[in-house]
């Protein structure tokens, strides 16, 4: 059978995928400042994430004639739809909007990196297909493997952060990790450097200094919320908890030290690879989800003044 492969070159993508990090979408999005222009050129979904996400490719990589069999709903929901399909095998009688997963071309890829094709996940998946469609910026949410306090992870978190690490040091991508995302050990409470008995201020360039520190106490900040007619000054107002943060590694202060602010953020020591949920403006104090979101680790980056 003839391939079928997707023809496209975007340039900014956000890949969504079915973890609770996905909640960190709204924070974006849900703004009248919000430019789907300027947030990304596409929006690719994993999976059921296609259910809920506007999105312009679906990453479906299970057999979509064994998917038919099984669940006969969802191949006529994403008929329905009618986007893109990025799958392993493209059936056109199955799903006319299905392309092949140009696994040849990945595999080289992986192969040339890995020593192996090192292809376990959708997500995984998904970051070496955006390196070999030459994609500048990954915007990643929802691609969580592990939780905080929970005895339970999912397979594949390694195969994903390889793959991530490849394509920002290798490929000179700049990869997005939104601020809940359990990537790159952002759920641990132990995230500054291993055996010091008090953490150490790290020269890191150009003057500057880091250090991990613990997070500090909420305090109240003034509300102002904005009407959707745009009128800023409205007259209700009142104090919310608010968590100080810093604007370390990736603009929250709870990534690991790769990870710098976000382009619209202050910034800090400019990296390849960048967190995509600071905005530079106040927040309101977020809940813990009750799967156990990261946001609640106990320590912090902090950057030092030289």
């Amino acid at each position: 059978m003839r391939k079928r492969y997707l023809k496209h070159s975007p340039e900014k993508v956000v890949l969504i995928g079915m973890g609770p990090s996905t909640v960190d979408l709204f924070s974006p999005t849900l703004t009248q400042e919000f430019s789907r222009e300027k947030w990304a050129d596409e929006v690719w979904a994993v999976n059921m994430a296609a259910h809920l996400f506007w999105h312009d490719l679906v990453f479906w990589m299970d057999d979509l004639k064994q998917q038919r069999d099984f669940k006969p709903d969802l191949i006529s929901e994403l008929n329905r739809r009618g986007r893109p399909v990025m799958t392993a095998t493209a059936y056109p009688d199955v799903c006319p909007t299905s392309y092949d997963y140009p696994i040849d071309a990945v595999g080289k890829l992986s192969f040339d990196i890995f020593g192996k094709v090192y292809l376990n996940n959708s997500i995984a998946q998904g970051i070496a297909y955006a390196i070999h469609k030459k994609v500048k910026v990954l915007k990643l949410y929802g691609c969580d493997f592990t939780y905080p306090d929970r005895n339970f992870a999912e397979a594949g978190r390694a195969c994903v952060e390889a793959w991530a690490t490849a394509a920002f040091s290798k490929y000179d991508m700049e990869i997005g990790l939104c601020p809940r995302t359990s990537l790159f050990d952002t759920v641990s409470s132990k995230t500054g450097v291993y055996g010091f008995a008090e953490q150490p201020e790290v020269k890191v360039g150009k003057g500057k200094k880091y250090k991990y520190a613990k997070q500090e106490e909420a305090e109240a900040s003034p509300y102002k919320p904005e009407d959707s007619s745009g009128v800023k000054n409205v007259s209700v107002s009142g104090t919310i908890p608010r968590t100080r943060r810093s604007n370390a590694a990736n603009g929250r202060g709870n990534a690991p030290g790769a990870v710098a602010a976000q382009e619209d953020a202050p910034a800090a020591t400019p990296r390849h690879c960048k967190g995509v949920g600071n905005s530079g403006r106040k927040r309101r104090h977020k809940a813990r989800h009750p799967a156990g979101l990261n946001g609640s680790g106990k320590e912090r980056g902090v950057q030092v003044p030289a």
